[in-house]
């Protein structure tokens, strides 16, 4: 398996470096591997966590804002009155829900897609943000 990883790896970066060459520039040239899923996964795995990192903050301050209420004449109630905790606690469920779901599937063994990485942390936030609301 190590020999076959190797050679698709070596192939792929052959194909690349043949269809970057100026002397090939009237083809197109579409090639494919299996090992081309897998290293697409982790490529889009690595970039969307900002995405997904910076979703999660702006629903945090939306909650925090929507449910909470300020009132200045006692600082003392600030962080309840102003739902901080409740922001945070329902962000950090949806957050555990998606790794605790993504570990469950990888330990398993089953094999993750590009739907499961970056569908499922934005529905899951959005269905988690919905029901924070209507419980609250």
């Amino acid at each position: 398996l190590k020999k076959a990883m190797a050679w698709e790896k070596a192939f792929i970066e052959f194909m690349k470096d043949y269809t970057k060459d100026p002397k090939n520039g009237n083809l197109t040239i579409s090639f494919t591997a299996e090992r081309a899923i897998q290293d697409e996964l982790n490529r889009e795995s690595a970039t969307d966590i900002y995405t997904i990192l910076v979703s999660y903050l702006i629903m945090f301050a939306y909650i925090t804002v929507a449910l909470g209420q300020l009132d200045c004449k006692d600082c003392s109630r600030l962080l309840i009155d102003s739902k901080v905790t409740l922001g945070l606690g329902g962000i950090f469920i949806v957050l555990f829900s998606v790794v605790a779901s993504l570990g469950f599937w990888s330990y398993i063994g089953e094999p993750a897609t590009l739907i499961i990485i970056e569908v499922i942390p934005f529905l899951v936030l959005a269905v988690g943000v919905d029901n924070i609301i209507i419980l609250v």
